[in-house]
């Protein structure tokens, strides 16, 4: 594959481009300040995927902190809000506007000309990017955590606009009746899950002292309390009845591990944990009312990191069995003639 350097991001041209197919990483440059502010090996896994099927890739190769990069998934802020909101990144005590502004725009500027420099950069990704082909793939990374399982990658379809909901979910009950593979790994994949809420739990004492529901704000209580509901569906009555009389790092943990045992083998979601909300980015650029396919995959970085090419070969099993749908649908065949073929 052949690079084109540009700044702030990386184009991959294959030299056998087939399919219109086009894998965006947006949040794979580095990691500044905080481990997991990028989606790691979302790029390992879309470049095996682009080898595999034929297809570009662009890969954001800067960070996705407002203050220090781009948010490619983001909305473009105006001058007046980039410029404003920059001091009160530099002093990062305003933790829910901080949060507000980040959900929604990519960047704050530190003067005029800081602005238009990442302004020009977004533009010209998304420019590249969707002049690239028509079957748009952004991959993402999902974390191990209890609130995401037991989805092993959860695939958006923007509500329906990037991609027939129908057609995906049939695609999808074959994957996860067909494969055995997630079972087998299931056990490790736990294990993995165990590792990053304490990890979570880590940094939570860092941040604001101590590990309470009285001090966590913002986005951590937000994921905390997400991860509570899912430990309440399968955790043991009185592992959970003993979290909630005394909520402590360790009752904590040990409801996670307990909840872990009782829950369900892993699988491919579609819509459930990440539906597209926030990315404005490719929902504004990327046309994707106007007859493109646009799918998001967040891969849980479990499978990502020790399952890459597994990983790989099941998501271009899918492109592959959407395509042959495209295909079938550009000869005039219904829906529900299509939903028949996939049965097949």
């Amino acid at each position: 594959m052949k690079p084109d350097f540009y700044n702030g991001f990386t184009v991959y041209k294959n030299p056998n481009p087939r399919n219109g197919l086009v894998f965006i990483m947006p949040h794979s440059g580095p990691a500044l300040e905080t481990p997991v502010s990028r989606d790691d090996n979302s790029e390992t896994v879309g470049s095996l995927c682009a080898m595999e099927l034929g297809g570009h890739m662009v890969i954001s190769n800067v960070s996705r902190k407002p203050i220090y990069g781009i948010d490619f998934n983001r909305d473009i802020p105006t001058k007046e809000m980039a410029l404003k909101y920059y001091p009160v990144f530099v002093e990062d005590k305003e933790r829910l506007k901080l949060k507000k502004y980040r959900d929604r725009y990519g960047w704050v500027a530190k003067d005029t000309g800081d602005y238009y420099s990442r302004l020009r950069t977004y533009k010209q990704f998304w420019s590249i990017a969707k002049g690239l082909g028509s079957f748009y793939v952004l991959m993402h990374r999902k974390l191990p955590r209890i609130k995401n399982y037991p989805s092993v990658m959860d695939i958006a379809t923007f509500g329906g606009r990037g991609i027939d909901q129908k057609v995906l979910k049939t695609i999808v009950d074959e994957v996860n009746n067909e494969r055995t593979f997630f079972k087998t790994v299931a056990g490790h994949y736990k294990d993995s899950i165990v590792l990053e809420e304490s990890r979570v739990v880590n940094r939570i004492e860092q941040i604001f002292s101590e590990f309470s529901l009285r001090k966590i704000q913002i986005e951590y209580k937000e994921n905390i309390m997400q991860d509570l509901k899912a430990i309440r569906r399968h955790a043991d009555k009185r592992f959970y009845g003993r979290l909630k009389k005394n909520f402590t790092k360790k009752n904590f943990l040990m409801c996670v591990r307990n909840a872990l045992r009782n829950a369900p083998d892993p699988l491919i979601t579609m819509d459930t944990i990440f539906k597209g909300e926030l990315s404005f980015g490719p929902k504004k650029q990327l046309d994707i009312d106007n007859r493109n396919i646009v799918m998001q995959i967040e891969l849980n970085e479990f499978f990502s990191r020790f399952y890459p090419n597994d990983a790989a070969e099941i998501i271009s099993h899918i492109i592959t069995k959407i395509k042959s749908v495209e295909k079938y649908k550009s000869l005039g065949l219904t829906q529900t003639e299509m939903l028949k073929f996939l049965k097949v």
